[in-house]
């Protein structure tokens, strides 16, 4: 078996658009899911799940419009081409959520190693309404406005038995990740520059090595 190979069965897409009363935002919701994945990597199947709210109505049209036709060209796509389109919209898109408040809440669910797996993460940004362009973000700017929480949540019966095991083990004893119900736990929150990991907190710029 090609150890690079990765194919995918039961793939969808479904998606929905919700405009806020009295106002000209929308709120995107979208899932993404395979059933069945054959790699060499141990991921077997995942569902994704991703709210994101306050897109300019514009903006969410037009995002719409290119879920629409990607959705129609996916069975005839490799996933190279897939990538590719995917990329070519990506810039763009980005500045305009940079531009304007948002809030983007993700769901992910998978299975791995024999076991089910889930990660939280909301996040939370004020927008840059005067950027122009991706070549005026400033790291550590954005790092002190961005407001992230996460969880992830690992079956600790299959990690115990991966080739993470060694490495949850040793995470565990530093504190970095903690057991409870069955569960290897991270808990991460990310406020004005700093990151706090299971009660742990360093500032990130300095780990990022921002000025």
């Amino acid at each position: 078996t090609d150890s690079n190979s990765l194919t995918m069965h039961g793939i969808s897409l479904d998606y929905a658009a919700r405009q806020q009363a009295d106002t000209k935002t929308i709120t995107l919701e979208q899932t993404l899911g395979v059933a069945r994945i054959e790699s060499a990597l141990p991921l077997e199947s995942l569902a994704l799940t991703t709210q994101l709210a306050g897109s300019d109505e514009t903006l969410a049209t037009e995002y719409l419009s290119f879920l629409r036709e990607t959705q129609g060209m996916m069975q005839a796509m490799t996933a190279p081409q897939l990538q590719e389109r995917i990329a070519e919209h990506s810039e763009t898109l980005a500045l305009h959520l940079l531009q304007a408040p948002m809030q983007q809440t993700s769901t992910l669910n998978l299975r791995a190693w024999g076991g089910a797996h889930e990660a939280m993460l909301d996040m939370r940004w004020p927008g840059m309404p005067s950027l122009t362009s991706l070549e005026q973000i400033d790291p550590a700017t954005m790092l002190h406005m961005l407001v992230v929480s996460l969880e992830i949540a690992a079956n600790a019966e299959t990690v115990a038995a991966s080739s993470l095991a060694a490495a949850a083990k040793a995470y565990t004893t530093q504190g970095l990740l903690i057991e409870e119900n069955g569960k290897v736990v991270l808990k991460a929150n990310l406020q004005d520059g700093n990151l706090d990991l299971n009660g742990n907190s360093f500032p990130l710029g300095s780990f990022l090595n921002f000025q």
